[in-house]
């Protein structure tokens, strides 16, 4: 319930901070260690919480890996081994 009331409220912080938790908490050898192993599961929690979300979502530029509508669409890019800046700069080129 929080986990919702966080996206639904807009409070990105709190809401990244409970996903990264919720991932975190994937025992290592249930974890293939790929974005597509956490993308999966990033969209089956989201429609078992029943959100409209989607993956692989192109648009002219290019793909985001996932994003989900509330009030505003939440645009998710997955990326291991801290690659922030990658990430950030993939987002601005190809879907904003």
């Amino acid at each position: 319930a929080k986990f919702m009331r966080e996206l639904r409220s807009g409070d990105v912080d709190a809401f990244m901070e409970r996903l990264q938790v919720f991932f975190a908490g994937i025992p290592y050898e249930l974890s293939n260690n790929t974005e597509r192993h956490y993308q999966a599961i990033f969209y089956v929690v989201f429609t078992l919480l029943g959100q409209f979300v989607q993956a692989e979502v192109r648009s002219a530029r290019g793909r985001a890996d996932a994003w989900c509508r509330q009030r505003c669409r939440y645009v998710f890019e997955f990326k291991l081994n801290g690659q922030c800046r990658r990430c950030l700069k993939q987002l601005m080129r190809e879907v904003i």
